[in-house]
């Protein structure tokens, strides 16, 4: 099977756990049914997934429109109730983020080193100089685009975790690290959020912080009408290869300081802490587990 899902060419923990995951539970992939894409971990499921028969293990409906289900699609699982709802498709698919599975293959050799990891969306580290934010707070930043190893390296070291990465909080979830959501950027898709939260019986209530900016360009009226257009569009999950990348301005220091401040609070008025109960954490894996004994005796074990 093809393993179609997101390529980042600046890397994104989320799309690139696809790799690794799938190569765990299902080493010959590759080897099975040439005819199939097996489309995994993502907010994947649109009008943009390729033509033909599909194999659908865990994704999520998202950014673009809503596509039309028919004979050529093989459900497994998706991401989460809501994405059953739209695509009107039986409510038992509806397990949860397959990345929980980290918390079953994941070996963890690492101590609690670091007492709160930040990680924002890998957008949002192009967008803003949050190395320097964190520096001033104490707090170990995790990038997302940082490769696999690199990440989870970093987040098991990690006593809490702030996130506004989507997937940082689905890793933090999985390895049983508590965990607080904040929205900073208006690309933010809170639908894919509440998806994830509800199929695990929880609330999406980020916390908003002030977005930083840290590159510096000059644009006129026009071309900032053009940049607030196009912002508007990103939010809502329209986007085209063919915009120029979005024209940011430089924060003041008294911005990123406003910022500073507010994640200073959050860290220390906020003892919220998100975390799945462990009966449905462990409920969810198994119930993975079972998915794979189903599509092993179809496609592996005939």
């Amino acid at each position: 099977m093809k393993l179609f899902f997101h390529k980042d060419e600046r890397g994104n923990f989320g799309d690139d756990l696809n790799e690794s995951l799938w190569q765990h539970y299902i080493p010959n992939l590759e080897k099975i049914d040439s005819t199939k894409n097996f489309v995994g971990i993502g907010t994947l499921l649109n009008h943009k997934l390729p033509k033909g028969n599909k194999i659908i293990f865990g994704s999520g409906y998202g950014y673009g429109q809503v596509p039309i289900v028919d004979k050529a699609w093989e459900f497994f699982a998706v991401r989460g109730p809501k994405t059953a709802e739209i695509l009107k498709i039986d409510k038992k698919f509806s397990i949860t983020d397959p990345a929980i599975l980290l918390g079953d293959f994941y070996e963890n050799k690492n101590k609690k080193t670091t007492k709160i990891g930040f990680i924002p969306h890998s957008l949002s580290c192009y967008y803003g100089d949050w190395k320097e934010v964190c520096n001033s707070l104490g707090i170990e930043l995790i990038d997302p685009c940082l490769s696999v190893e690199e990440f989870l390296a970093k987040l098991s070291k990690c006593e809490s975790v702030i996130c506004e990465a989507m997937h940082g909080a689905i890793a933090a979830d999985a390895l049983r690290i508590p965990w607080k959501p904040i929205a900073i950027y208006p690309f933010i898709f809170d639908f894919k959020w509440h998806d994830w939260t509800n199929s695990l019986n929880m609330e999406y209530k980020p916390t908003s912080v002030s977005p930083i900016w840290h590159v510096q360009r000059h644009y006129n009226t026009k071309q900032h009408l053009t940049y607030q257009f196009k912002k508007t569009l990103k939010s809502i999950g329209i986007w085209s290869k063919a915009f120029s990348e979005l024209p940011e301005i430089k924060s003041t220091q008294q911005e990123v300081d406003l910022t500073t401040l507010q994640i200073r609070s959050i860290i220390e008025n906020d003892n919220t802490y998100y975390l799945s109960a462990d009966n449905t954490h462990h409920d969810k894996i198994n119930q993975y587990k079972e998915v794979f004994e189903k599509f092993n005796s179809k496609y592996i074990l005939k």
